[in-house]
C-alpha cells in the first residue's frame, strides 16, 4: 500500500443504501471503509484519460516553410525550459 505524507479529512453526501453496500463490501473485504473508498477512487481517477502535453502544432491547414520554423522554435524553447527529473528551469524568473 502507497504510503502518504499527509492526508485531509472530507464529508461526502451519499444515499444511505449505498453507504449500507459500501459498509457490506469493506466488511467483506476485511478492508476500512476508507480505504475501500480510497481505493475506488485512485481507480476511477486512473481510468480517466490524463491530458498530454500541449501541441505547438495548428489543426491541419495549408502550411508554409515559416510556420514550421515558428513551430520547430516553440518546441526547442519549452523543450530547453522544462527539466524531466527537476521541472520548470523558468520557475522564478521574470
Amino acid at each position: 500500500m502507497l504510503a502518504y505524507a499527509s492526508m485531509t479529512r472530507t464529508t461526502i453526501l451519499i444515499q444511505d443504501e449505498l453507504l449500507l453496500e459500501v459498509k457490506r463490501v469493506a466488511r467483506t473485504r476485511g478492508v476500512t471503509v476508507t480505504e475501500l473508498i480510497k481505493n475506488a477512487l485512485k481507480a476511477y481517477i486512473a481510468s480517466e484519460p490524463r491530458p498530454g502535453l500541449p501541441s505547438f502544432t495548428a489543426a491541419p491547414r495549408r502550411e508554409g516553410p515559416r510556420d514550421r520554423v515558428v513551430s520547430g522554435k516553440a518546441t526547442t524553447i519549452v523543450a530547453g525550459a522544462v527539466d524531466p527529473h527537476e521541472g520548470s528551469r523558468l520557475e522564478g524568473r521574470r
